[in-house]
């Protein structure tokens, strides 16, 4: 599929050059790295091809090939941009039947709204097949100048999650940020901070453009001897370390103000995933988070709440922490984006369908799994996995080149599949991400690792979980099945001491579903001295060689061969059989550095003879 984007020429100038879903992602415009940066992100990794368009530049928009485009995403309309070169491209689109979808994240119909962004979306609305709005109360609002009932895609949320804490000091730590015009909504406010600060020591910091500096005369002064204020201006990195810093967040607004009250609840959920405790006006999106903040008309009162209750506040935090990872993560985003792409151009001509294999006179050897069953495989977004690694790109990963050839010959017959999959040893991330960009949406993805840090890949929507801890350990394996208790695929890229990976092996392949494949990678580190800790004298190579002897486990009687394996299974006595691994195992392959097993259980030997 090739997906348009129509940008404002800001937008589209801060993401010119290369990797461009990921300049998106960072871009400063919230709308833009909140919104289309996650879509364009997700589409990328399901294998689509996203074309950014300056709408504002006429030669830009000459170049691009509207008869390839499948569909169209429509960004957020300045009203510096030339509505008539965004709407003669969106005319052109629908004349050529493709399908548009308007992105709205600010109510644009109101009287003191620039009149021509008014004028662009009432001349717009009429032309698009969906419409995706950011919060409930923008839905209510927009509903009436639909064609069809607008569907919600909320905001993401970009940073990690950080530990709860509230623990004030002798000086209480406040901090508001956001764009300069949401400023209007916390003048109101300094006056009753300042009086609150009489029995509360008090610093406000502000996090914003620049330019607020020198429009707020307040902003830089003490407005008491026991209450200043300090402005930073706005980055990422200066966003991420104010709210480490400060004790609660304030975000003040105004449910009857028709431009704000449909804002999305990005700065709610922010500061609960930094863990802190936001205290807010009752605006409509901010509803789901009554039980994670505190939300009223007279902000001051939730101050003197928090400072009451401290663990009320942590435990508060705890819920809206995980509220954001229910609703509002990358991960859980993305997919929604995907499912709209896919719905709106499922019923288009069928050359923006996903092409189908080719071969159709003969089943692959990939497309039969180790039961003997034909799998009807679907079309991957990438074919082979050194496209998928070479396609990812946020996160890194060391492969050795001849492993690549090696995946394909195990995984290939699930490329494009929704399964379940496991990591051990996440490092980077870089292997997760090339799993998500080869097997289907809605897979479930889980790491294992011993670095903390990792679990960093939840937030970005690259892992669905991340266990910290080794993988000996007994409980961080049973946590990690208890979560998932059945994976198709397990690849052990951990720790590569000898004696870690047969426990992991042996601890891990009772969760290995029917034909699932276990993978273990680098196992030449059994010539390296640092990995030389042994498995009761065993090293990885000395117990699958035993293990592959043990497939003929039925054939170490000789007293069996020659009567009972001739015989009808349904006429044999019952015979009782000691459980062992190698009756679940079809297949132990040897490469150069990796061994894989497959699992399928067995059943006794049947002779045939025709």
């Amino acid at each position: 599929m090739q997906i348009l984007w129509l940008l404002s020429a800001s937008v589209a100038n801060s993401i010119a050059g290369d990797e461009q879903e990921h300049r998106l992602l960072n871009a400063l415009m919230a709308s833009a790295r909140l919104r289309a940066g996650i879509a364009s992100t997700f589409a990328l990794r399901a294998g689509h091809r996203n074309v950014f368009l300056d709408a504002d530049d006429p030669a830009a928009i000459a170049g691009v090939d509207l008869s390839a485009i499948d569909l169209c995403v429509v960004t957020k309309f300045l009203g510096k941009s030339s509505a008539q070169l965004w709407l003669d491209v969106i005319a052109r689109l629908e004349k050529g039947k493709r399908k548009i979808l308007l992105d709205i994240c600010e109510y644009p119909f109101i009287d003191k709204k620039n009149k021509a962004i008014v004028d662009f979306y009432k001349k717009a609305l009429p032309y698009c097949d969906a419409l995706t709005v950011n919060s409930a109360r923008m839905k209510e609002l927009m509903a009436p100048h639909a064609r069809s009932a607008p569907r919600i895609i909320e905001d993401a949320i970009l940073e990690p999650l950080q530990k709860p804490r509230f623990d004030p000091g002798k000086q209480l730590q406040l901090l508001w940020f956001g764009h300069p015009t949401n400023f209007n909504f916390m003048l109101p406010l300094l006056p009753a901070l300042t009086k609150f600060s009489e029995g509360q020591d008090c610093r406000l910091t502000i996090v914003s453009s620049a330019e607020i500096k020198d429009k707020i005369p307040v902003i830089g002064k003490r407005m008491s001897p026991h209450f200043n204020i300090k402005f930073v201006p706005w980055s990422f990195k200066a966003q991420r370390e104010a709210l480490s810093a400060c004790d609660l967040v304030l975000i003040p607004g105004d449910a009857s103000d028709p431009r704000k009250s449909g804002v999305s609840s990005n700065r709610i959920a922010e500061a609960l995933q930094a863990g802190r405790f936001p205290v807010a006006s009752p605006l409509g999106s901010y509803l789901p988070y009554e039980g994670a903040a505190w939300l009223g008309t007279e902000l001051t009162a939730g101050i003197r709440f928090a400072l009451s209750q401290p663990q009320e506040v942590n435990a508060r935090i705890r819920r809206g922490q995980a509220l954001v990872k229910a609703t509002v993560m990358p991960g859980v985003l993305g997919k929604q984006w995907l499912g709209l792409f896919g719905n709106l151009v499922s019923e288009n001509e069928p050359s923006m369908q996903v092409p189908k294999r080719e071969s159709v006179n003969q089943i692959q050897k990939s497309d039969i799994n180790v039961a003997g069953k034909t799998k009807k495989t679907k079309a991957a977004a990438f074919p082979t996995y050194q496209e998928a690694f070479f396609a990812k790109r946020e996160n890194t990963s060391d492969k050795w080149e001849h492993y690549f050839a090696i995946y394909d010959h195990l995984l290939a017959g699930l490329y494009g599949e929704k399964i379940n999959y496991l990591e051990i040893g996440v490092q980077k991330g870089g292997g997760l991400e090339t799993a998500r960009l080869l097997f289907a949406p809605g897979s479930r993805l889980v790491g294992l690792d011993v670095d903390a840090k990792c679990k960093g890949l939840e937030a970005s929507g690259i892992a669905d979980r991340i266990f910290v801890g080794s993988q000996s350990e007994e409980a961080t394996l049973k946590a990690l099945t208890a979560y998932c208790p059945e994976f198709d695929v397990i690849l052990d890229d951990g720790s590569h001491i000898q004696e870690h990976m047969i426990i992991s092996f042996i601890k891990l392949f009772p969760s290995l579903a029917e034909g699932g494949v276990y993978i273990i990678e680098d196992t030449h580190t059994c010539y390296s001295p640092e990995h030389q800790q042994s498995f009761f004298g065993l090293n990885i190579y000395d117990y699958f060689k035993g293990l592959s002897e043990r497939l003929n486990l039925d054939f170490i009687d000789p007293g069996l061969r020659k009567s009972r394996y001739k015989m009808p299974r349904e006429k044999r006595s019952a015979v009782k059989q000691e459980p062992d691994i190698c009756r679940e195992i079809f297949s132990i392959e040897f490469f150069d550095s990796v061994i894989a097993v497959r699992k399928r259980k067995k059943n006794e030997p049947l002779r045939i003879r025709r």
